[in-house]
């Protein structure tokens, strides 16, 4: 099994609330990494606790607070280059989401830093796949109800449906029931909802059940939110979630019921990746300049982990022409 990346900062926080001290020795640090099955974040020997007359450290300070900040790794701008894990890991996520337009398989989950473009590159592919918008794939970005997935997965039934951070659909029993249904590896994937004002189809043949969700159908369509719906359905599209949160926090039947991808960075495979984009931008001067000072203000300890969504962000302040935008980049 792969160990997962997580940030110096998530390790520092995990290791301490687990052993309720700040001071790690070597083997504690080792048996802790293995106990989460998470690798060594760079940095987490930075803080070294040398022991009176003794060459080896006794331990490792871990500040859940400011360890990323005191012992960061620092970023050089001129020589980050192309890292070649995190483009395998994106042409690995490109790949996957071929294979779900393929419908080979029914369900996709793809966690990772936020703002690192998971759901630019996934929305990118099924475009380039021919798929279209409303068409073929739709995008869920708020929240959701259990019988608003119900129907929503009733009305684009045969389509694939991207849940873009809608963690809180993991934190529902009855939205977790449901999509553990229309995720099934049975050839019929038949979701149900049981409400007074549904039409009960259980029994119904074939054609009469057809009649009954077409009409449905046709009515959403056309605006109308009074409408009765059958109280089950055959599902047959396919699902991709994309989240920030932890694969620990998704509910365990739908990840057995998934292909999952991690695409948690290092700090410094975020800033190459950060470099990667930037230099493919129109404003590609403007984009360099904002980015030279976001890792300068990293280093620093200003500013937590950025993501492109940073950089793009200070580079249209700086673009605007205002004075002393480099303050403002605390702000973006």
């Amino acid at each position: 099994m792969a160990l997962k990346r997580i940030s110096l900062d998530q390790f520092s926080k995990g290791i301490v609330s687990h052993y309720g001290k700040s001071i790690i020795t070597r083997t504690e640090v080792n048996s802790y990494a293995a106990l989460t099955g998470v690798t060594r974040p760079d940095g987490w020997n930075a803080n070294p606790v040398m022991k009176h007359g003794k060459k080896n450290a006794a331990g490792y300070r871990f500040d859940a607070v400011s360890a990323a900040k005191s012992n960061r790794t620092k970023i050089d701008v001129n020589s980050l280059g192309e890292d070649k894990e995190t483009n395998e890991i994106f042409e690995d996520l490109d790949m996957l989401t071929e294979v779900v337009t393929k419908r080979k398989v029914n369900s996709l989950i793809v966690t990772g830093n936020a703002g690192i473009g998971k759901t630019h590159s996934v929305l990118h592919k099924l475009d380039r796949s021919g798929l279209r918008k409303e068409r073929d794939y739709i995008v869920l970005k708020s929240k959701i109800s259990p019988l608003g997935l119900y129907l929503t997965l009733f009305l684009h039934h045969d389509k694939t449906i991207v849940f873009d951070d809608l963690d809180d659909l993991f934190n529902n029993d009855d939205c977790s029931a449901i999509l553990k249904a229309c995720l099934d590896s049975y050839d019929v994937r038949e979701v149900s909802w049981s409400s007074k004002k549904m039409v009960n189809v259980v029994g119904v043949d074939d054609e009469t059940r057809r009649r009954i969700e077409d009409d449905a159908r046709d009515k959403l369509l056309e605006g109308e939110t009074d409408v009765a719906l059958p109280n089950r359905f055959q599902f047959r599209g396919q699902v991709i979630f994309i989240s920030n949160m932890s694969q620990e926090k998704f509910d365990k039947a739908v990840m057995s019921r998934s292909v999952c991808i991690d695409m948690t960075l290092t700090d410094k495979q975020v800033f190459s990746r950060m470099k990667s984009v930037v230099t493919k931008l129109k404003n590609k001067r403007t984009a360099e300049m904002a980015f030279a000072t976001i890792v300068k203000k990293y280093n620093d300890g200003v500013l937590e982990l950025p993501n492109l969504r940073t950089v793009l962000n200070y580079a249209n302040v700086v673009e605007s022409g205002v004075k002393n935008a480099e303050r403002l980049s605390k702000y973006c």
